[in-house]
């Protein structure tokens, strides 16, 4: 059927002018959704046959909200679709550098901790060498053999001093006084002694 002959059997029925105007009216209304539905099946033949299958299923209502929202993609990637996926590999993104930082600052936090439990466990240390010392008994062989070894007392630094010589007879003397040989002091080898045990020392020697 032509065009022509489509309208006038079309506009046949109307009985007035109000009447013409109306089917006019529904007349564009259908031809501009028709038009809208071809031009979108010359565009996206696959929503098309979609449509038709889903129409034959009684299922036209679900597949087309289903199209309208993006959740059912034929023939390509709606664009709110592929924003949706590129929000999900951002946050994806975000969580994985959040949780690296939390890392990182956990380690951080791991360093410090020990970093103090080593700096009090030396003041520690410290503490309990300079303190613990007692006055040594000493027997007066002991004594003696000290005062024959002719020892030098050296104040090697502001936590230690030294005694240097001939020590090797009163090695054991001195390992008694909590002392410890080193080779390499400036002053040349000898026993060195924590300054803060120095009247115990002192008094262990009867000096």
């Amino acid at each position: 059927m032509k065009a022509n002959e489509f309208v006038a059997g079309y506009f046949a029925s109307a009985k007035n002018e109000s009447e013409v105007k109306a089917l006019w009216s529904e007349l564009m209304n259908v031809s501009v959704d028709a038009m809208n539905k071809r031009v979108d099946e010359f565009k996206n033949p696959g929503k098309a046959l979609l449509k038709a299958a889903a129409k034959k299923a009684g299922q036209e209502k679900a597949v087309e909200t289903a199209l309208t929202s993006g959740k059912l993609v034929v023939g390509g990637v709606p664009k709110k679709t592929a924003d949706l996926a590129e929000e999900k590999i951002d946050s994806r993104r975000n969580k994985k550098a959040a949780k690296e930082k939390t890392a990182d600052e956990k380690e951080e936090k791991k360093i410090e901790v020990k970093a103090e439990k080593r700096k009090a466990n030396a003041k520690g240390a410290e503490t309990k060498e300079a303190y613990s010392m007692k006055v040594v008994k000493l027997t007066a062989a002991e004594r003696n053999a000290v005062k024959k070894a002719n020892l030098q007392f050296v104040d090697y630094s502001d936590k230690a001093f030294a005694f240097i010589g001939d020590t090797k007879p009163v090695a054991d003397i001195m390992r008694k006084l909590n002392g410890r040989f080193n080779h390499g002091l400036s002053c040349g080898a000898g026993w060195v002694f924590a300054k803060a045990n120095k009247d115990a020392v002192f008094k262990s020697l009867g000096v």
